[in-house]
């Protein structure tokens, strides 16, 4: 009798203790298995992607905008850079296209016929005591800078002024189609062609600098390999705007 009595009990235990178990798993599925992972992504067809980044970095707008304006003009803006400038297209040949180190006007044709190249950059004033000795010293207003290009001869360098009352500084050029930088040149060098590259200094781009690894000091250089025209419209009619 008394082992019949021990049996059931046993019996009882047993049956308590599975309870108790299928409680928790329930509980716990409820609480962690039944909800969508944060790391989860459930699109309108029903299915889950998997590790869905919700702190997608912002995408940044370089591009800048082109209005017509009267007879045959256009005006630039790009609030990024904090520029402005006007160019004559009637024919409607100009591209413009704002990028992450500048901006760049094409000829909108087959093949770029020209171009002018409006590039953001920095110096260290740690190391010069003024843009002009960093050109000197540093040489780049050089084609050959970086990049194969006609051999070339400084002129001059001489501070000017735009329509807009802002300084800048014109760096006077003449460029060979013979001979490259690194080559050896078979008898003189012609210099056949007569180039100039110009620099805006301005301290809107401080931020910009810093965050590459720059010291402070941030400039403008357009330099051009085609249209002189638009190349000197761009630069008499440059200004700065709040970015």
């Amino acid at each position: 009798m008394n082992k019949k009595i021990a049996i059931v009990i046993l019996s009882f235990a047993i049956i308590a203790i599975l309870a108790v178990v299928s409680f928790w798993v329930v509980w716990d599925k409820r609480d962690n298995g039944g909800n969508v992972n944060v790391n989860q992504n459930i699109n309108q067809d029903g299915n889950t992607n998997q590790n869905a980044n919700t702190n997608q970095p912002e995408e940044i707008d370089y591009s800048g905008k082109t209005t017509k304006d009267e007879n045959g003009w256009k005006t630039y803006k790009n609030p990024y850079w904090g520029i402005e400038f006007k160019f004559q297209d009637a024919g409607n040949r100009i591209r413009v296209d704002g990028g992450s180190t500048g901006v760049y006007l094409s000829e909108n044709s087959d093949k770029l016929n020209g171009y002018t190249d409006i590039d953001i950059s920095c110096y260290d004033s740690e190391d010069f005591d003024s843009l002009q000795e960093y050109i000197i010293d540093q040489k780049i207003w050089d084609p050959g800078q970086g990049a194969p290009a006609p051999a070339t001869k400084f002129i001059s360098l001489n501070e000017k002024i735009n329509n807009n009352g802002l300084k800048y500084l014109r760096i006077d050029f003449k460029a060979s189609d013979v001979c490259y930088p690194g080559q050896e040149c078979e008898g003189p060098i012609m210099y056949k062609y007569d180039l100039y590259t110009v620099f805006f200094e301005t301290d809107i781009y401080n931020d910009y600098c810093k965050k590459r690894n720059y010291t402070d000091t941030g400039y403008i250089r357009i330099k051009n390999a085609g249209n002189n025209a638009i190349y000197d419209q761009a630069i008499h009619s440059l200004k700065f705007i709040e970015n």
